[in-house]
């Protein structure tokens, strides 16, 4: 269910060919105002929500996730504030990453996502992070 189809145009998960509105705008807003070329570290959160255990917020990591770690431990919350995230990398099966690994355009993919527009980009001081809330089981989101 995470993953869109490319190939069926009439399918009800039908991906598109071409990036969305507000990514193009988004990418050409970063590279006419200089950022892209000026930008040295980043953190880039990409926000979801429906996979996952329900109030449960996952973070998804593909590179530096000792990094990732080290910025959202449990420490970080305090013992009166929110759970702490779970932090998966692409090795974790049957979490809130499953299906990722299907999908085409993902904003935090180094080669075609938003790191790419970055020309002076430190990736060992940069996140990338997908972050799922978990609301309800996905069984249920498929019947719906």
């Amino acid at each position: 269910m995470v993953a869109a189809t490319y190939t069926r145009e009439k399918g009800i998960f039908y991906g598109g060919k071409e990036l969305s509105k507000s990514h193009s705008l988004l990418s050409q807003w970063l590279i006419e105002s200089g950022l892209t070329k000026s930008v040295e570290e980043l953190i880039l959160l990409d926000v979801h929500s429906g996979l996952g255990p329900p109030g449960q917020d996952t973070l998804m990591v593909d590179e530096n996730t000792a990094l990732v770690r080290q910025v959202f431990d449990s420490h970080s919350f305090g013992a009166n504030h929110l759970t702490p995230p779970l932090i998966e990398d692409e090795s974790v099966k049957g979490g809130a990453n499953d299906g990722y690994e299907l999908t085409k355009g993902d904003t935090k993919d180094p080669e075609e996502g938003y790191p790419s527009l970055f020309s002076n980009l430190d990736r060992k001081k940069s996140m990338t992070v997908t972050q799922e809330f978990g609301t309800i089981p996905g069984v249920f989101v498929a019947l719906a």
